[in-house]
């Protein structure tokens, strides 16, 4: 293919569109729809087309649910939810009002969908012939076009009054690539050419230091860190914010700056933090005396952990239970006794604990007439499930037991502590 870019014509027939809308919504599933295809199709077309109609009909979950979404497996799983889609398309109508925005990296067409229903102008554009053809079928209905195109050669000759999107491809050869240099586009390029333009995102894994990324010198940018759901929801993304896009994001006006941002529906909760700083990367934790006989425990939304922000949503009133966690305790006179609640903490009133030991935390279980457990821990390799079949008891009541390591030390327990709590 030529460096040209070209509308997209291929992708599913309208013949397709039409059998995929019609068993979407109801029919049959599994090899019964590949059966009942079948009656219509050669066998190769009938497991694709069946393929199809199982990825529209996981999509109505994550995507918008009234559309009928075409869509590879990969394109489907690499999609941001609509609600993620739909606030980051709010915050660019609202400084890039009347301007193009370009989908570097359109894949299935999910962002450049809600961009459009912003109300902004959008040029969607993909290097993959499948996902460029499955795209078109799904803009068309919001007059988006797709073209045929690399990310790095975009089908817009001059950027710096447009603005760009884009989802580095970090599984381009089959597993999750650390490497910034080995991303679909490669970042460095990719930056250089955000930074060409009037502001830009680029969505990127959540677990992603920022310091792995080299940006382009004097590059006016903040990082956010994008969850969805309740204070205790999940952490989808990392979003990079450059240009005019940036402006508004963090505390102050410094490149760097942090944020979060949690969205259910329609509904938005913000955090705006000043840039990275080494001394704000941890807290000092309580004594383990103050540890384990903390009233409450405060657990930090996973953003908030990997933004580095949470010493300003602990302030004087809390601190980790052990080096480095997420579970925090009162701080002695800082904590009132009954702690008010935080939109990026979860709280958990402690009935008892004990060091995590079986004998021991039997014993506790026991007392309270707990049997089988529902686990979250800190800093313990052993996951929940084996955790809660380890150390679960006899009683007739399910109890959440919260699972801390305090301080390296000897013993079976290696300074780990169990907190029988309730969710406040």
């Amino acid at each position: 293919m030529s460096n040209r870019p070209t509308f997209e014509k291929s992708g599913p027939t309208e013949r397709w569109v039409a059998a995929v809308a019609a068993l979407r919504d109801e029919g049959p599933e599994g090899l019964r729809l590949v059966e009942h295809l079948r009656a219509e199709h050669s066998a190769e077309d009938a497991r694709a087309l069946a393929g199809l109609v199982e990825r529209a009909r996981r999509a109505r979950a994550k995507l918008d649910p009234e559309h009928v979404w075409m869509l590879s497996s990969k394109a489907l799983e690499q999609s941001s939810h609509r609600d993620v889609a739909r606030a980051r398309a709010r915050w660019i109508a609202a400084r890039a009002a009347g301007a193009t925005v370009l989908d570097l990296t359109c894949g299935g067409g999910g962002d450049a969908f809600e961009l459009a229903r912003a109300g902004l102008r959008v040029v969607a554009a993909e290097r993959d012939r499948e996902a460029a053809g499955h795209a078109r079928r799904n803009l068309a209905s919001v007059g988006a076009p797709v073209l045929r195109a690399d990310a790095l050669r975009p089908p817009i000759a001059t950027l710096a009054d447009k603005y760009l999107i884009a989802d580095p491809d970090r599984r381009s050869s089959g597993r999750r690539e650390l490497d910034p240099a080995r991303w679909s586009p490669p970042a460095r390029p990719l930056l250089e050419l955000c930074a060409s333009a009037a502001g830009a995102c680029i969505k990127l894994g959540p677990a992603l230091d920022p310091a792995t990324l080299s940006l382009p010198a004097g590059l006016d940018h903040a990082w956010q860190w994008v969850a969805r759901g309740s204070a205790r929801g999940e952490l989808g993304e990392l979003a990079l914010w450059t240009g005019a896009l940036a402006r508004g994001l963090g505390a102050g006006t410094a490149p760097g700056r942090r944020s979060l941002i949690r969205v259910d529906g329609d509904r938005e909760e913000r955090l705006e933090g000043p840039p990275a700083d080494a001394a704000e990367r941890g807290l000092p934790p309580l004594e383990p005396e103050a540890a384990r006989e903390a009233p409450w425990i405060a657990e930090g939304h996973p953003a908030l952990l990997r933004s580095g922000l949470l010493p300003l949503v602990a302030g004087e009133a809390w601190r980790p239970l052990g080096p480095r966690l997420g579970f925090l305790g009162p701080t002695a006179g800082g904590s009132p006794a009954e702690p008010r609640s935080h939109p990026w903490l979860t709280l958990y009133r402690i009935r008892a604990s004990a060091p995590l030991d079986r004998k021991a935390v039997r014993a506790m279980l026991r007392e309270h007439d707990v049997g089988p457990l529902d686990v979250r821990r800190r800093g313990h390799p052993d996951p929940p499930e084996a955790l809660g079949a380890k150390y679960g008891g006899s009683g007739r009541n399910r109890g959440l037991l919260l699972v801390a390591r305090l301080a390296k030390g000897p013993g079976a327990s290696k300074g780990h502590h169990a907190y029988l709590v309730d969710e406040a």
